[in-house]
């Protein structure tokens, strides 16, 4: 939050401080079941045997239809670039939420690992990131102070 001199909240973000409390206590007062955001990663240490690799344990298969391939990416291509998330929504968020409370639950992957492991076809892995979607993002999963 912004302040004067005087104490008070600048007037341009006002309407995020007051919607930003409205959204919290929503979100306090029932589990959210609204869309996700999600990236996924190619792993890239293919040498590696995945049964010897910690963030990769239990792997559970990719789950929505999009051929995994098709939309990973290499971490080091990422490096710096805001706004590359996908959304879900419906069925789908429901899905990647799931492997998201699997990881919590200690189900799968690893305690120091935020990162949901995915086995895809032809021994290929991939590792899942997913958080929860805000109603004031753009169509880039972004926050602008504009509104």
């Amino acid at each position: 939050m912004v302040w004067d001199a005087g104490g008070s909240t600048v007037g341009e973000t006002d309407w995020l401080y007051q919607n930003t409390r409205k959204w919290i206590q929503e979100l306090q007062d029932k589990p959210w079941d609204g869309p996700v955001r999600y990236l996924l990663f190619r792993f890239c240490c293919s040498s590696l045997d995945p049964t010897d690799v910690l963030e990769l344990r239990n792997a559970r298969p990719w789950p929505l239809a999009e051929d995994p391939d098709s939309i990973a990416v290499v971490p080091s291509t990422v490096g710096g670039k805001i706004g590359t998330s996908r959304l879900a929504t419906g069925q789908d968020a429901d899905k990647l939420r799931a492997l998201r409370d699997a990881l919590l639950s200690g189900a799968i992957g690893c305690d120091y690992c935020f990162a949901i492991p995915i086995a895809g076809a032809g021994g290929k892995y991939y590792q899942l990131y997913v958080r929860d979607s805000i109603p004031l993002e753009d169509e880039h999963g972004l926050l602008g102070l504009h509104h």
